[in-house]
């Protein structure tokens, strides 16, 4: 019997997590779409020996599960999805709005060494 990422048992029948760049929900006219709803839970239907079958015909590999998502890897996603481009702004920000003012360096050099940048001109 398989495993799911999170440990769990897997059986025909059961449901599995996958991402679905093609569902769109939106929770407000005008809004964006809602990309939590593009984690959809679909149901196995069959089995190969290496394969999970899923209702879409989708096959999923037994032993990687690759493409199936747990909550936690849910979350992730869905944390980076909303926040990245404000992250990359804010230190846009440090970078650009401090910088004339002499107290962005270090911030934006703490910004530098936490993500492992090493210096172009090196």
């Amino acid at each position: 019997m398989q495993k799911t990422q999170d440990g769990s048992q897997l059986t025909l029948g059961d449901k599995i997590t996958i991402f679905n760049e093609n569902v769109r929900v939106y929770k407000t006219p005008g809004a964006a779409a809602d990309y939590r709803s593009k984690f959809v839970q679909i149901t196995i239907i069959d089995q190969t020996s290496q394969s999970w079958i899923l209702h879409n015909g989708q096959k999923i590999n037994k032993k990687t599960m690759a493409g199936t998502y747990s909550q936690e890897a849910i979350e992730q996603a869905v944390w980076m999805h909303e926040n990245r481009h404000w992250v990359v702004e804010s230190v846009r920000a440090v970078a650009y709005h401090n910088a004339f003012q002499g107290d962005g360096y270090d911030t934006l050099k703490a910004i530098a060494n936490l993500i492992g940048y090493e210096n172009r001109d090196k």
